[in-house]
């Protein structure tokens, strides 16, 4: 399930509230899904807090998708070509 469809699903659905939930205990810090979608998201140039506005418009983030993979996959053949 991709993230988008997380975000527009209702409030009371079981995967909503898991990606929005926060763990409250453990012993050793463990990335979240949720920590990782933001480092991805960095990496792809996309503002973490932009996330819910742009994946309630599908058509607009299509386009970013689309777009931040272009440019995510132009950037790691750049860095291929220069090693």
């Amino acid at each position: 399930m991709r993230c988008g469809q997380v975000i527009c699903m209702d409030d009371s659905r079981i995967p909503k509230q898991t990606f929005y939930g926060q763990l409250h205990h453990g012993s050793r810090q463990h990335k979240r899904y949720k920590d990782r979608l933001k480092d991805t998201l960095k990496q792809c140039e996309i503002t973490p807090s932009d996330l819910e506005s742009l994946a309630r418009d599908r058509t607009t983030w299509q386009t970013t998708c689309r777009n931040a993979v272009q440019h995510f996959e132009e950037k790691r053949v750049d860095h291929l070509v220069a090693k």
